[in-house]
């Protein structure tokens, strides 16, 4: 039976290559250009080509016809942008070789993330997005005057479906022939009223397991489900003024385990695979879809460790409230309010032993982490097409972070040591965030092809945390102070903080914009952005517990081009990006825990371009190009590989990284695609799609341990659907990564076995049947 998915799969593309180059010849190509695309990236309504930032634009149609259904997906044909999965259900996404590690849930993002303009802040929040969109906006380098503070990197803004005038309905779903995955989504919308429109969209979500369990008989055991529900309601309150209030829900549940054995260092490698295998007979490697890890401990109320049966387990309920109001004026000037609160609660109890060895469980099956936002923003827009047109506006957030814990368990025999060494940890971390800011930019067109643009954001921040950790006996009668036990000593220290900071940022930009002629655009900007500085929830000494704000300096010129009578677009960018006390987040094998701290500078420089090309009427390609070189130009204190992997600078276990490459900064990536459209009759288009996305090897970790390194890997999609030319139905079949890569995630020395590695994997081959009904 695989035999003959994978036959059916490589159909797929080949079909695609044969008929795009079949239909090459064709001439009749008078009809057909380019649609425009309008993006909201500067808080108006503009055509992306007249946008000065590097931007990419996806429709909420294409991300439905080729199955994305989360981020991770989506940044995989986007070059210099990344999403980078976690052990939780968090993830963190990047741009041009920056972004927040996850491990600290108090980190704030790297990329502002926004939905329908409402902050999104955690990445557990990111996939309640993916739900009924319109288009998602991607912008490339840091944005901070007008999507706010902590967009360093850049912005992703989600737009979402609004309720329609006339009665409209979609049901979609998928089934994935090679794990068993599936999807349902139903939407309905229309008039309630003369005045009043609603819109609801219903999605349910299963993905299947590709990684085996053999200790715990459980095969493809590393699965997710999810429900979402999203409801619209507008409302016409004048000829003028409406009013939006939206309501979002999603839970996700995830079983399985998904890190295990990812390599050994050489010189160690035959002794350690002994000793895995001494623990774990079906001994294997993440890569080979295999996971040897430990089982999860219990605790008894007379303090006694045992092992379970039971699989990881996380889940996440996520909710999501917001009203935005919009006024138009005599004039054509538009005043606009938001305001949102976001909450959720999640739960996860895992274990991060990497090999099977039963000693250590992380993680509570009650509650683990509690968040809740409410943000309020109010900002005016002039008429545009004026000589100075701008946007002004006021934001405030506040937020509440709870992420206590008691779920730490240490089964010390485990390891060799007497019983009498166990241990159980309680970890408590409490954060409130305030935050005001004022924010305009300002357009001067001075001449019909010559604009100026000035920007700024003053943003006053405070955040108060208070945090511990205690270790006791597994009984929980005695408090294990340092010195008592050397093995509490190596992961922890007891200790306890309370801190508050504040912060005042600046943050302005600069651009201007040459239309050197009707169908070309020139723009050079410069732009200074900030990311708060905070506390670390996962510190596990009590001396890594603050870390300083980031700031970055951004140059970019560009080109936008439509050319051949607008049948094709070519864009490029080219930058350099200078930070300051960059944050890293850095992985402690010897306590299992992330430090969190600043390196002192980094800079990252670039080129990225784009083009899109109708070739007929009925052929369209298209690419996109990046070139990233991002080093640490200054990193006192970065930690040191391990092992035979230790730099010869190595002091103490640190060492200055300068001349590193920063992690997930592949040097180049790129996409291609062809998509060939042919009318099989008056009411039926046959529609197949090729792309490939490929990208070269980067490094994992915040070290460059060799180990550590991504060798390059290109991966290969097709699709070919059946459309009715009304537009009402089709029926798909796709294929994801047809050259079945498993690509290696998330990588670090494992606890107590530095000189071992750990990962995860992403999964390889799927094949997709989709159905779409539109009525």
């Amino acid at each position: 039976m695989k035999f003959k998915k994978t036959y059916l799969a490589i159909c797929i593309a080949s079909q695609c290559v044969v008929s795009a180059v079949a239909d090459t010849s064709e001439s009749n190509n008078q009809d057909r250009t380019i649609e425009e695309v309008m993006v909201t990236a500067q808080k108006r309504p503009q055509s992306l080509q007249d946008v000065p930032i590097s931007i990419a634009a996806i429709s909420g149609d294409t991300l439905d016809s080729q199955v994305i259904l989360s981020f991770d997906e989506l940044a995989a044909d986007l070059p210099n942008v990344e999403f980078v999965a976690s052990p939780g259900l968090d993830g963190a996404i990047g741009m041009r070789g920056v972004y927040t590690s996850t491990g600290n849930p108090a980190f704030e993002q790297s990329v502002g993330v926004y939905s329908d303009g409402i902050y999104i802040s955690r990445g557990r929040l990111y996939n309640l997005a993916f739900l009924d969109l319109e288009n998602v906006e991607i912008l490339r380098g840091p944005q901070g005057v007008l999507q706010g503070k902590n967009s360093v990197a850049g912005a992703v803004n989600f737009i979402s479906k609004k309720p329609t005038d006339t009665f409209e309905g979609h049901l979609s779903g998928h089934y994935e022939l090679e794990h068993g995955s599936y999807s349902g989504e139903a939407v309905i919308s229309g008039p309630l009223s003369d005045r009043l429109r609603g819109r609801i969209a219903l999605q349910e979500q299963y993905t299947g397991g590709y990684l085996d369990f053999p200790r715990m008989g459980e095969k493809d055991q590393n699965e997710t489900e999810s429900r979402g529900v999203r409801v619209s309601v507008e409302y016409d309150l004048t000829e003028n003024s409406e009013l939006l209030v939206r309501y979002d829900h999603q839970e996700t549940e995830a079983s399985g385990a998904t890190f295990g054995p990812y390599k050994f260092q050489e010189g160690v490698r035959e002794a350690y695979e002994a000793l895995y295998e001494s623990v774990d007979p079906d001994f294997g490697y993440v890569t080979s879809g295999v996971i040897s890890n430990g089982k999860l401990l219990s605790v008894d109320e007379a303090g006694n460790i045992s092992a379970t049966n039971k699989l990881p387990s996380q889940g996440a309920t996520v909710d999501m409230l917001s009203a935005t109001y919009n006024l138009q004026l005599q004039n054509r000037a538009e005043i606009t309010s938001i305001t949102s609160y976001t909450d959720y609660s999640t739960h996860s109890v895992l274990v991060n032993t990497f090999n099977g060895i039963d000693w250590l469980t992380q993680g509570d099956d009650e509650k683990d982490e509690a968040f809740d936002q409410f943000t309020q923003e109010i900002r005016y827009a002039s008429p545009g097409g004026e000589t100075l047109d701008y946007v002004v506006g006021l934001y405030y957030l506040a937020q509440s972070l709870d992420a206590s814990t008691d779920g730490t368990i240490i089964d010390a025999s485990a390891l060799g040591y007497p019983a009498m060494a166990s241990f159980v940890q309680d970890i408590g971390f409490v954060q409130n965030t305030e935050s005001i800011s004022a924010f305009g930019q300002i357009t001067w067109n001075v001449s019909d092809v010559f604009r100026a643009n000035l920007g700024l954001r003053e943003t006053y921040e405070s955040k108060e945390a208070d945090g511990f950790l205690t270790s006791f006996t597994p009984d929980r009668n005695v408090v294990l102070d340092p010195g008592f036990n050397p093995l509490v000593d190596q992961f922890s220290t007891n200790w306890e903080n309370k801190d508050k900071r504040v912060e005042r940022s600046l943050d302005p930009s600069f651009s201007v914009q040459w239309d050197f002629s009707e169908d070309g655009m020139l723009y050079a900007s410069w732009t200074s952005a900030t990311k708060a500085g905070g506390f670390n929830a996962a510190d596990s000494r009590g001396d890594n517990f603050e870390y300083e704000e980031e700031s970055a300096t951004s140059y970019e010129v560009g080109a936008k081009l439509s050319l051949l009578e607008n049948k094709m677009q070519v864009n490029v960018a080219i930058f350099q990006s200078d930070y300051s006390d960059l944050q890293v987040n850095a992985w402690d094998a010897s306590a299992s825990s992330f430090k969190t701290g600043n390196a002192a500078e980094a800079t990252i420089g670039g080129v990225e371009a784009d083009f899109i090309y109708l070739v007929t009427n009925s052929l369209k390609i298209g690419s996109t190009f990046a070139y990233l070189d991002a080093t640490y130009d200054d990193y006192p204190g970065a930690s040191c590989s391990v092992g035979e992997s230790e730099e010869s600078d190595c002091i103490g276990g640190n060492r200055n990284a300068s001349g590193d490459a920063l992690r997930q900064a592949p040097e180049w990536s790129a996409n291609v695609f062809a998509e060939l459209s042919i009318d099989l009759s008056d009411s039926l288009e046959l529609m197949s799609r090729i792309s490939a996305n490929s990208t070269d090897s980067y490094f994992m970790s915040a070290t460059n341990d060799p180990y550590l390194l991504v060798d390059s890997y290109s991966k290969v999609d097709g699709q070919v659907s059946l459309i009715s030319t009304d537009s009402t139905w089709s029926v798909s079949l796709l294929a994801k990564n047809l050259t079945n890569e498993k690509v290696p995630f998330f990588a670090n020395s494992t606890p107590l076995f530095e000189d071992a590695y750990f990962s995860s994997v992403e999964v390889g081959r799927e094949v997709f049947l989709k159905f779409d009904y539109g009525f």
